[in-house]
């Protein structure tokens, strides 16, 4: 099998994993978060066995298939809005090899998500009150704690999928 055709195979499966995973967290009764987490996994993968460039194009077709497929709409949001992307962001950030920076741009884009998510769910929510002036700083640093454990836990599992499993794929 030429490489064009394995990278399409290995697309193909990539796609069908992440549309399952997301599929998956718009009924789980718990654990959602763990499900978006695998699906963006996908992504990197994608990159790892072809280029950025095929990540991108990895990430609109799994969001539009979701969105198309899926009859809970609100559950590919979190997809579309910071899972499914967050491979190919980081790939090109840690293309810098300046880890400083790489974790100063990291948290920029986190803070600009996070606003971003609040403004887009703050219709949906109307009820949580967010107005005491604490509240602010406690969930800013709250999520950037979670987000550095998340995007380490990334690195984790993506060294792992290096040492275990590229090899066996590649060929």
């Amino acid at each position: 099998m030429n490489s064009k055709t394995k990278k399409i195979a290995m697309g193909g499966i990539l796609t069908a994993l992440t549309v399952l995973a997301v599929f998956s967290a718009s009924f789980a009764p718990s654990g959602k978060i763990s499900i978006y987490v695998l699906a963006s996994f996908f992504t990197a993968i994608s990159i790892i066995h072809s280029d950025i460039k095929f990540g991108l194009l990895f990430y609109i077709t799994t969001s539009v298939l979701s969105w198309i497929v899926l009859p809970n709409k609100m559950a590919v949001v979190p997809y579309i809005g910071f899972f499914g992307w967050y491979g190919i962001v980081k790939a090109l950030i840690e293309k810098l090899n300046r880890r400083s920076l790489e974790w100063i741009i990291k948290i920029i884009i986190m803070n600009l998500v996070m606003v971003a998510a609040f403004f887009f769910f703050q219709s949906f929510l109307p009820e949580i009150d967010l107005s005491k002036p604490w509240i602010w700083p406690v969930i800013l640093v709250l999520l950037q704690v979670i987000y550095v454990i998340y995007d380490y836990v990334f690195t984790l599992i993506i060294d792992y999928y290096y040492r275990r499993f590229y090899n066996k794929f590649k060929n």
